[in-house]
């Protein structure tokens, strides 16, 4: 490690003293004794610790960064003239043109993503809806009942693909009172919005005849009854 920092003294010291400031003369080279430090400092760049790509040094109690590490994070060019030990500093130049084809290559992924999703959702069947379901439900996506968690409730469908019940299955052996204690309007809100995500987010059950429940697999009865009558989403308790 001692060659190591050796060397970048050397480097730092000779072109940091061949510097040439308009209006200043150029310094000549000198040897000169400092106290330095490797892996003492981190650089953070946009939240990114980047500090083993630029191997900052401390000397004397001040931390410097290599150039041309250092000019690839802030968009610099660099130019090392050995002749006569200049380094020069540019900014880079913006290929406006690849930036707007960079625009809208992302505009066309983004659209054929979203097409996929489209075409997804066409052509899902009952197996993959359930799937699908469980998977939300099981992330709160459709939010959650006060107390109970979603990773103790499981949906099953039943029916076709024209005319079916999802069930949304808890073991009040288990969550009885809990689900005592639940309001009325939470549940409704609950089996709603699984029926209004099944309705509106997959084209091939737009117009299937659907029915919701709350199912209790311990008494192997119906809680609450979700259906469609008018144009409008009623619920039923059992």
């Amino acid at each position: 490690m001692g060659r190591r920092i050796s060397i970048l003294l050397v480097l730092i010291i000779v072109l940091g003293m061949s510097f040439n400031s308009e209006g200043k003369e150029v310094q000549e080279a000198k040897k000169i004794n400092v106290d330095a430090w490797l892996h003492t400092v981190k650089i953070i760049y946009r939240e990114e610790d980047i500090t083993g790509q630029l191997s900052p040094v401390v000397i004397n109690g001040t931390a410097y960064l290599p150039v041309g590490n250092s000019a690839n994070f802030f968009n610099k060019d660099v130019l090392w003239n050995p002749l006569n030990k200049t380094i020069t500093l540019s900014d880079r130049s913006v290929d406006y043109k690849y930036l707007e084809q960079e625009k809208k290559i992302k505009k066309l992924e983004d659209t054929i993503a979203r097409l996929e999703n489209k075409l997804e959702k066409v052509n899902i069947d009952i197996d993959d809806l359930e799937d699908t379901l469980n998977d939300k439900l099981h992330d709160n996506n459709f939010g959650r009942l006060d107390n109970i968690s979603n990773r103790r409730l499981d949906i099953d469908i039943r029916g076709d693909e024209d005319d079916f019940s999802f069930y949304i299955e808890i073991d009040l052996d288990d969550y009885r009172r809990r689900w005592n204690r639940l309001e009325e309007d939470d549940i409704e809100d609950f089996i709603c919005d699984i029926y209004d995500y099944i309705k509106n987010e997959f084209v091939r059950f737009k117009d299937s005849e659907i029915t919701g429940y709350f199912y209790d697999t311990d008494e192997n009865e119906k809680l609450v009854k979700c259906y469609e009558s008018n144009g409008k989403l009623r619920c039923r308790h059992y």
